[in-house]
């Protein structure tokens, strides 16, 4: 027997070689770049039949069903030549075996113990699985299907899209076992956000979104195809649960966000809340965000880049003030008030747009479906979270119309009893307390938490709010005596020319 480059051989050779061609061919998808041991058969009409096996390029499912199609050749070739023709003595078995164990000595790395060509053949197909799969990840991921099916940590794997505001998405593969909490921390360093205080992971039902209880389990939130579907391979899972990342609680000063990133994606979920917005009696302030969204995306404006149709109005707009006003007005007047945000950076124009919309009444808001009594079928009425407080509108028809609206500084208490929903203004007897209906106990636990939670961050926010107010009027101060101090240099220098 030869192993690279040793002499003697039984009924066949073990050789080296860089380039195998009975395995495969130049023009195949897998490459070997290193040498490995090939049994050359002494019969060409068996090494023909060999090379059908990986040239033809077909699937290697299972290790043990590729060792007996070798097995079942190697007796078709022993048919055709003869058993008495390959059949050794018993001296020479032994001999055989002494010298396989004397080569072991000389050289761990050999192959010991090959008795017989099938165990020479195995041992080749194992080391072509090895060259195989280190060149290939494609095959590597077919060779490894039965392990995958046999390894229970890999089945219970799923996979979770996470769509982000600005329309991006993230392909999170996780166990059906983790916990809301480390899908949020994932998804955080994933897109490097530090402050992510005010985002939460959100599922949608029923056109609402239902924002996930950190401490829970993801599968409660999962459909139960998603929970049963056990992943087929590595890169083989079934439909993705999706989930939302967005915004869950509201501020009014884009200043109270200390990470850029944070502040980024903040900014990019008002994009979308402005593109749903309704306030007609303040068209203005649309036109207004146009301008800070465009110096946000694009920069300042450039009269060589930024002419006729730069932008899409739908993507700035609501799509009530593109038909009232029309495409080519839009385009029109924009790159004036563009213009106007000269030198204005991009973190600057977040700030400003987060702080315009927190004046529009819709567009920092959470709307959810209330019902009047039990027996209602279709709600008729909207309970709207707002940055200040709490609001009941009136379903009447596409259009909400504002009933109560609580501060609050002015809820004196919240109740949830399974479906009942009962809000007690602070000052008022307890006969003029609010019962509403959420449906079922499930939305009045999410309710009850999501209210809470943004009361409290109301409340411990307002010291923080009012000094980063004092901080702005001071800024707003200096800018305005450097305006005056410029004006006043500009008209000496006036004078003196007059003068002169």
């Amino acid at each position: 027997m030869k192993v690279e480059g040793r002499d003697k051989d039984v009924k066949g050779e073990v050789s080296s070689c860089n380039n195998v061609k009975c395995l495969l061919q130049t023009n195949t998808v897998y490459k070997l770049h290193s040498p490995l041991l090939i049994y050359q058969f002494p019969d060409p009409i068996y090494h023909d039949r060999h090379i059908d096996l990986l040239d033809n390029q077909q699937e290697v499912d299972d290790l043990s069903q590729l060792q007996i199609r070798h097995c079942d050749r190697w007796h078709d070739y022993q048919e055709q030549r003869g058993h008495n023709e390959h059949r050794s003595s018993c001296s020479e078995k032994r001999a055989l075996r002494k010298r396989a164990g004397d080569d072991a000595d000389e050289d761990k790395n050999r192959p010991v113990g090959l008795k017989t060509c099938q165990g020479i053949i195995c041992f080749v197909v194992k080391c072509v699985r090895q060259q195989l799969t280190s060149s290939c990840p494609a095959l590597h991921t077919k060779m490894n299907k039965l392990n995958f099916h046999n390894n229970k940590t890999m089945q219970d794997r799923r996979c979770v899209c996470v769509f982000l505001p600005n329309d991006d998405t993230l392909n999170v593969i996780v166990n059906v076992k983790t916990l809301c909490q480390e899908l949020l921390v994932q998804v955080c360093d994933l897109l490097r956000l530090k402050d992510c205080h005010l985002f939460g992971l959100s599922v949608i039902q029923n056109n609402e979104h239902i924002y996930m209880e950190l401490d829970q389990k993801l599968s409660k939130y999962c459909p139960k195809e998603w929970k049963r579907e056990a992943s087929k391979g590595i890169d083989q899972f079934g439909p993705p649960m999706i989930i939302h990342f967005r915004a869950q609680y509201y501020v009014e000063n884009g200043r109270l966000i200390s990470d850029r990133v944070a502040r980024y994606y903040y900014y990019w979920h008002l994009r979308k809340q402005v593109l749903l917005s309704q306030c007609i009696q303040r068209e203005e302030a649309y036109f207004l965000l146009a301008a800070f969204a465009l110096q946000a995306d694009l920069g300042n404006f450039k009269r060589n880049k930024h002419f006729g149709k730069y932008f899409e109005p739908e993507a700035y707009f609501p799509p009530w003030v593109i038909t009232k006003r029309g495409r080519e007005y839009i385009l029109r007047h924009i790159p004036n008030m563009h213009k106007d945000q000269f030198a204005l950076t991009a973190s600057e124009a977040h700030l400003k747009y987060i702080k315009e919309c927190a004046q529009l009444d819709d567009v920092t808001v959470h709307y959810y479906r209330l019902y009047k009594d039990k027996k209602e079928v279709e709600a008729s009425l909207t309970l709207g979270l707002t940055l200040r407080g709490i609001q009941i509108f009136q379903n009447v028809g596409s259009v909400r119309q504002l009933l109560y609206d609580f501060p609050w500084t002015n809820v004196g208490k919240l109740v949830f009893v399974g479906k009942k929903f009962e809000i007690l203004p602070d000052g008022l007897p307890s006969a003029r307390k609010l019962i509403y209906y959420t449906g079922c106990p499930i939305r009045s636990r999410h309710l009850l938490q999501l209210l809470s939670n943004s009361h409290r961050l109301y409340m411990n926010l307002q010291p923080v709010l009012k000094q980063v107010r004092r901080l702005e009027e001071n800024e707003g101060d200096c800018q305005r005596l450097n305006i005056a101090s410029s004006r006043q240099s500009r008209n000496i220098q006036n004078n003196r020319g007059y003068v002169t």
